[in-house]
């Protein structure tokens, strides 16, 4: 069987997570909070209570997400950041050690390597 031509990756979306874990976390408070005013007795009468506390669960977690994107959108844009700080023909700064380093400013030996400090700064 003959192999189709493969065609370029196409370049991943830019989607802003906040926005989405929040709307999400929002719906399944909505969904505790309707469950347990309205449909409270019918869930009581056929047993099937969980799905109240399968709404709480959601939103607690919701609420963990949110913190989880929003750091994660931070630590992006400071890499972003200090990527468009760069003077053209630097080495890139692909990673987030590259922006904050916690053993302090490296300092450059006789022959041009850069070595970090074993003491905090």
């Amino acid at each position: 069987m003959a192999r189709r031509p493969t065609r370029p990756t196409p370049e991943p979306l830019d989607v802003d997570a906040v926005s989405v874990v929040t709307a999400g976390t929002v719906l399944w408070g909505i969904g505790a909070i309707v469950l347990a005013l309205f449909g409270r007795n019918w869930l009581d009468r056929h047993d099937d209570t969980w799905w109240i506390w399968t709404c709480v669960a959601g939103f607690l977690l919701g609420l963990v997400g949110i913190a989880f994107v929003r750091r994660r959108r931070s630590r992006l844009g400071r890499v972003a950041a200090a990527r468009a700080e760069q003077p053209p023909g630097a080495p890139p700064a692909d990673s987030v050690a590259a922006v904050v380093d916690p053993v302090g400013p490296a300092a450059s030996s006789a022959d041009g390597v850069e070595t970090h400090r074993s003491e905090p700064a």
